[in-house]
């Protein structure tokens, strides 16, 4: 993940100290870190495990935001002083469209959508539930159980089908649209990870054959939007993610 240019990081609580660059930004599952350093004479004066207010500001774009960060390292080298700061997922969400757009068109979902994986093996789809979509990709949550059979697995056909739709709809066969509810389109297993009981797979979507990518963006457009239609009054974890 790229550092966007020309971001700063100030201390609130310290108005003296000065801003800091920001020089690298990581996600990962404990959070999104972003590394700063200060110049090293009016750098602030930070323990590590401190946490505080930051005062997010990106030049490109005029966002000026306060979140919340920890310190998780502190070094010092040169003429400068380096931090790594941890950020909770409400700041990781606010600071979306800097450090992460992708994540920013992401509609964030709480079970309001099954997912049905097709390995290729010929065996029965997997059952899981779409964590949150985008038009790039899926977080599908699955049991460690069904994950095993994934261990060897890179690419699947992923089929999307709203609570309450028809589940035959749901067939790993069916063509992406082929009913109303339900589309289906090809992924790659970009990361899996370790949630609490469950596997959390991150699936890239990608063109079906025979179709354009924009095609196949456009189809997950239309399912997503669909979807949100139908749910006029969704629930309350049901909102876009930044």
């Amino acid at each position: 993940m790229r550092a966007p240019e020309r971001t700063t990081v100030a201390i609130p609580s310290m108005p003296t100290a000065a801003a800091g660059q920001v020089e690298a930004v990581k996600s990962d599952p404990s959070g999104l870190h972003l590394l700063v350093r200060y110049p090293l004479e009016s750098a602030p004066v930070l323990p590590v495990g401190r946490s505080g207010e930051l005062r997010i500001q990106h030049e490109a774009t005029g966002k000026d935001l306060v979140v919340l960060g920890k310190v998780t390292m502190r070094e010092d080298c040169g003429s400068g002083r380096s931090y790594d700061f941890l950020l909770g997922e409400r700041s990781r969400q606010a600071l979306a469209p800097i450090f992460e757009p992708r994540r920013a068109d992401r509609v964030v979902l709480a079970g309001e959508v099954e997912a049905y994986l097709g390995p290729g093996d010929g065996g029965p789809a997997l059952h899981g539930v779409a964590r949150d979509l985008s038009l790039g990709g899926v977080c599908v949550e699955v049991s460690w159980k069904e994950e095993a059979r994934l261990a060897g697995v890179d690419g699947v056909r992923v089929t999307l089908l709203a609570v309450g739709e028809d589940r035959a709809a749901a067939a790993p066969d069916r063509a992406a649209g082929g009913a109303e509810g339900a589309s289906t389109f090809l992924g790659k297993l970009r990361s899996r990870r370790l949630g609490k009981g469950v596997i959390l797979l991150g699936i890239a979507l990608e063109p079906i054959p025979g179709e354009g990518a924009a095609a196949s963006e456009a189809a997950l457009e239309g399912w997503v939007a669909d979807f949100m239609l139908r749910n006029e009054e969704p629930p309350a974890d049901v909102r876009r993610s930044a």
